[in-house]
């Protein structure tokens, strides 16, 4: 039987609770159907507990002090913290959520030698790119913006989860790359649709038509131009609710229709629920790098009017017929919606289901897996050779910290770098034990 692959998972903190945050509630939908292939450690805010059904049996979870904001995390590193889990845990792979961190975590290792040091796998479900413009929290950022980039360039694999988020950062990077950095960008990167929906909900439908607004109320989603959309077709005297999913300082400016209702859910199954009580979702928004509440709805067959543009013909197909490309186009779908009492639309939801991602994923952590031959007959020097194997073979069980000493001690930490002795001990027939924090056999 291989050995697992172990993963440390490095995520990027959204929002203050961690059960509503986006990237927390996918990584763990990914790890819970998953873990049986891998061992994962899993890095969390110390000061953002997660509700106890959120933790997963048989994952090793380091509460680490994180930043409270997000345009914190992309600049703040630790290497002393990052260190002592290298030395305490054999990672092996870093599959990074924070993709301006990827050059700091590829190079906090020691090693000189550079196909022996982490590798990792980028993971991007964000790009800072100038269609936020300033009418958002994240630009001017142009630190973060070329961060983004130059970092991506040192990883050993970026992954994107639609054309159009690759073509963002690739739009980013032409700015200020030259051409042989750009082409190592190009090399190490991969687009494939992502699939982040796993479960569906088939709660009774409200009578009254039903929009819901599962969007981040921020400047880049236009949402003040959905708003006065509503209370356009509201002042036309059409019958409608608009049911707004989460709460933040800016939903106050929303609020003051008469047609919406704010509903606070503080678990993601509560959230689904809700969603599959309502018809359709409407949103203006200008940048995506996916958009995982448009998923949702197609996943509970939702009409959906969205703009022609960004991630959206790539997700609904280009010739779904509720796409449009300005403000009566849209005014105009909305009113079909309403006055022939369109309430559902079968999607093609095949593409964005999870098990598909997942086995995506497993295949490519599997790819970047380095068993570097066979150690022992490496070892040249005979008389280490039989020290090394003598200590090991002599055990039952041993602690990674405990195998580095004894490999290090004969052959030193350039020849033997962390990476190695995990595989030695493999080859060995170890295997890690993630419960017992140990290599067993």
């Amino acid at each position: 039987m291989k050995p697992k692959i172990n993963i440390l998972i490095y995520p990027m903190f959204s929002v203050d609770n961690i059960n509503l945050d986006s990237n927390f509630v996918l990584i763990n939908k990914i790890v819970a159907r998953l873990k049986d292939r891998f061992n994962f450690f899993y890095i969390l805010d110390q000061n953002r507990k997660p509700h106890p059904r959120s933790m997963i049996p048989n994952v090793k979870y380091l509460f680490i002090p994180m930043p409270k904001g997000k345009a914190k995390q992309v600049i703040y590193f630790n290497p002393l913290l990052f260190h002592e889990i290298f030395r305490k845990y054999p990672i092996q792979i870093i599959w990074n959520n924070v993709t301006e961190q990827g050059m700091n975590l590829k190079y906090t290792s020691d090693n000189i030698v550079e196909y022996v040091r982490h590798k990792i796998f980028n993971y991007h479900h964000y790009v800072i790119h100038d269609s936020l413009e300033t009418a958002s929290q994240y630009l001017p950022r142009i630190h973060i913006r070329n961060l983004q980039v130059i970092s991506s360039c040192y990883v050993d694999f970026n992954y994107f989860h639609t054309q159009h988020c690759y073509d963002m950062l690739m739009h980013e990077a032409k700015k200020i790359l030259s051409t042989e950095l750009m082409a190592q960008l190009e090399k190490n990167s991969h687009v494939h649709l992502g699939g982040y929906c796993d479960t569906r909900f088939n709660e009774k439908k409200y009578d009254e038509f039903t929009f819901i607004y599962n969007h981040r109320l921020d400047g880049y989603k236009n949402y003040m131009d959905t708003f006065a959309m509503f209370e356009r077709l509201h002042i036309e005297g059409r019958n409608f609710r608009v049911v707004i999913t989460g709460n933040n300082e800016k939903v106050s400016r929303v609020m003051k229709y008469p047609f919406v209702i704010v509903k606070e859910l503080n678990d993601h199954n509560d959230y689904l629920r809700e969603l599959s009580r309502c018809h359709a979702n409407v949103t203006n928004s200008r940048h995506e790098t996916y958009c995982i509440s448009i998923a949702e709805s197609m996943f509970h067959d939702h009409v959906i009017i969205a703009p022609n543009g960004v991630t959206f013909p790539e997700l609904l197909g280009d010739s779904y017929p509720f796409l449009f490309d300005n403000e009566e186009q849209q005014h105009s779908m909305m009113l079909r919606c309403l006055d022939e009492n369109i309430r559902t639309y079968k999607h093609d939801t095949k593409r964005l289901k999870l098990e598909n991602h997942c086995e995506y994923l497993a295949n490519q952590f599997e790819s970047l897996y380095m068993d570097y031959g066979d150690l022992i007959d490496k070892m040249k020097d005979q008389p280490k050779q039989n020290r090394i194997l003598n200590s090991f073979n002599s055990k039952k069980s041993i602690g990674f910290h405990d195998a580095m000493v004894i490999a290090t001690k004969e052959f030193g930490t350039q020849a033997m770098p962390m990476q190695k002795i995990s595989v030695l001990l493999n080859q060995l027939g170890f295997s890690y034990d993630i419960r017992q924090e140990k290599f067993i056999r």
